[in-house]
């Protein structure tokens, strides 16, 4: 990813507050090779940030990079149908994805994703940030309902970072992402999101 520092060194020049968060610094935590970069975007005190991520668009665009809009994609649509607290969301040279939140503080986009295997982030100095609770022990948010597709790819994650995971979860995501159930759906009225693994 050759452009990435070139993307976070525009932002921060255009004053966007921003942070590589969930999958990208969860591997890195972990030793792995990320295979793409979610660089959320807030609002942070900013009179106006939507202007200034303008600006470093243009400046991306400028200095020769691809951006694409995909806010009306997957990704936009499964996120606005779940709660609208993505405004927009862009993919840069096919591997980083800058995500626009409706969110005032990193904490509050963090603390609004689907588990918490992603909530991590990359600190200033480059390290991985862990804010969640229980590194280690698999949590699927109560109140965000994922998409079929992704809880497959969870399980994944989980598999690969050596989390732990209570039966009761697993066998809720092999369920929904094998079509038995539909996302969000409880097939067991006690414990499903259990904070024991």
């Amino acid at each position: 990813m050759k452009d990435l520092k070139l993307v976070m060194d525009i932002l921060k020049d255009r004053k966007v507050p921003h942070a590589i968060c969930g999958g990208a610094a969860r591997d890195k935590a972990h030793g792995i090779e990320p295979r793409d970069v979610d660089i959320c975007i807030w609002r942070g005190g900013v009179k106006d940030v939507e202007h200034n991520l303008i600006l470093a668009i243009r400046d991306m665009r400028l200095a020769g990079l691809e951006v694409e809009n995909l806010t009306d994609g997957d990704y936009f649509e499964e996120d606005r149908g779940q709660t609208g607290r993505v405004k927009l969301v862009l993919k840069v040279e096919g591997c980083i994805d800058l995500i626009l939140w409706e969110r005032d503080y990193l904490q509050s986009i963090l603390q609004s994703f689907d588990s918490n295997i992603n909530q991590y982030y990359l600190g200033e100095d480059g390290q991985a940030i862990y804010a969640g609770v229980d590194e280690g022990i698999f949590y699927l948010s109560p109140t965000v309902v994922a998409p079929c597709k992704r809880y497959k790819r969870l399980l994944e994650v989980i598999e690969s970072c050596g989390w732990s995971v209570s039966e009761k979860t697993r066998v809720y995501m092999e369920r929904v992402s094998s079509g038995q159930i539909a996302s969000g759906q409880k097939f067991s009225t006690k414990g499903l999101f259990s904070l024991v693994p």
